[in-house]
């Protein structure tokens, strides 16, 4: 009980936070005699089943039957919607940024080897995990937009697959791994996404500002990077006798060769032949497109 300090034994015991009583024994902490990653799985859309079939519907709607629909309609013009989404995007992610940094980034984590951290301040990071679960499916809003606008060239493989998987994967892991070292890749991909989101709401104010978004192209190296250090980070697991579940660390593993792969060529096709010339195929990064917003 010595690691743990009077405030987080306050807070644990305190139902005016919106959390349920418990008490702690050493390091593991409890709410109703339930331990954490009991707890995680009856939060709201972690049911493995519920989270697939979201996303099976998601990729059946904009790929198939919202573009059937839209036939019938002339292009919506949501230039002033998806500027308010981009601020939404961009509060979210410092919000996100700065609670994966105060949940452990930011001091307590050790960037070798996490385990799970079933104390207060790791209940504080499952929740924040949760947070960064829902938000992948409202960045799903991403690809209705481009529905609506009639732009569905613009999704493309990589769009569909990097939308569908995080919520997938994140999903997949929570329950077994609410926290600890799997987690860096949420602080990571939340100073991505603030730079990322940024971009796209400066572009949509027009030409006069366009003009100097000169590091349009620097986005997708940013992604490359950030695929490189998380593999780097994870792969860390197998390394050193880690007590993190070497199953999740290699499935972020694989996931982060996979978008390596997707990304690199992205970057191939849109910038290294199109400097030589050649035409570049109508594909997007993360988001939305790495072109002007109309």
């Amino acid at each position: 009980m010595d690691n743990l300090t009077d405030e987080h034994l306050d807070w644990l015991n305190d139902t005016s936070n919106g959390t349920e009583p418990g008490y702690c024994y050493e390091k593991d902490c409890y709410i109703n005699e339930k331990p954490l990653e009991i707890i995680v799985r009856e939060w709201p859309l972690v049911y493995f089943p519920h989270n697939f079939a979201i996303v099976v519907t998601y990729i059946l709607t904009c790929k198939f039957i919202g573009p059937r629909i839209m036939r019938k309609y002339e292009p919506f013009d949501l230039r002033y919607v998806m500027q308010a989404y981009n601020l939404l995007q961009i509060f979210i992610s410092c919000w996100l940024l700065k609670e994966f940094w105060v949940n452990g980034w930011g001091g307590s984590y050790n960037m070798t080897c996490q385990p799970i951290d079933r104390s207060p301040l790791g209940y504080e990071m499952a929740k924040t995990v949760w947070w960064c679960f829902i938000s992948k499916y409202v960045e799903f809003l991403d690809t209705i937009f481009f529905v609506l606008r009639k732009r569905e060239r613009q999704i493309s493989v990589l769009h569909l697959v990097h939308h569908s998987l995080m919520p997938i994967t994140i999903g997949f892991g929570l329950p077994f791994t609410p926290n600890g070292h799997g987690t860096f890749y949420g602080l990571v991909n939340s100073f991505i996404h603030v730079v990322m989101y940024s971009y796209y709401f400066l572009a949509s104010l027009g030409p006069k500002v366009q003009q100097y978004l000169w590091w349009k192209v620097h986005l997708t190296k940013m992604q490359l990077l950030q695929f490189l250090i998380v593999f780097s980070h994870q792969v860390q697991v197998f390394i050193y006798d880690c007590d993190f579940s070497r199953t999740i660390a290699g499935m972020e593993c694989l996931f982060a060769i996979l978008l390596t792969i997707l990304f690199g060529n992205f970057y191939v096709q849109s910038y290294l032949k199109k400097s030589k010339g050649l035409r570049p195929p109508a594909v997007c990064i993360a988001t939305q497109c790495n072109v002007k917003q109309e």
